[in-house]
């Protein structure tokens, strides 16, 4: 005894290609304007490499002032971004506490954000592939932070 296989119609395929379609048109949008709406989400490292490759570009340092920060400051720190709150640690520390921000707006690929936490801060910030690059304040140079 032989079973008859039934194939769905060309019709019900196309119902269903149709629901696909129209899924993925309503919600892809959205999708991609969240994306637009919070672009630091994550959790960021400092790049000690690319920090201190740019700095030496620039000779905003010494080689030896450059290596005795590096040592304490750059590689270390995090970054922890949700579209809301921003907190600031270095890696063998416990997460600090979360502290408002605001994206400002963007003035060419820099991204202006005002930071309020005990002291009210302004960053501007450029995405650059998984990685950002932070304008230092008061400095010549950039320090970059990527993707965890």
């Amino acid at each position: 005894m032989s079973a008859i296989v039934r194939r769905p119609s060309i019709a019900s395929r196309l119902i269903d290609m149709r629901t696909i379609l129209t899924i993925v048109l309503f919600w892809f949008p959205a999708l991609v304007a969240a994306a637009d709406d919070c672009p630091l989400l994550g959790k960021w490292k400092s790049d000690e490499a690319r920090t201190l490759a740019n700095i030496s570009t620039i000779d905003a340092l010494s080689a030896g002032a450059a290596n005795a920060i590096s040592q304490d400051v750059f590689g270390r720190m995090i970054h922890e971004w949700t579209c809301t709150d921003f907190r600031a640690y270095p890696d063998d520390s416990e997460s600090a506490d979360a502290v408002k921000y605001r994206i400002e707006g963007r003035e060419a690929e820099w991204y202006v954000v005002t930071v309020y936490g005990a002291t009210e801060y302004e960053l501007r910030i450029a995405l650059e592939g998984e990685c950002y690059k932070v304008k230092m304040p008061a400095r010549k140079f950039y320090e970059y932070f990527c993707l965890e």
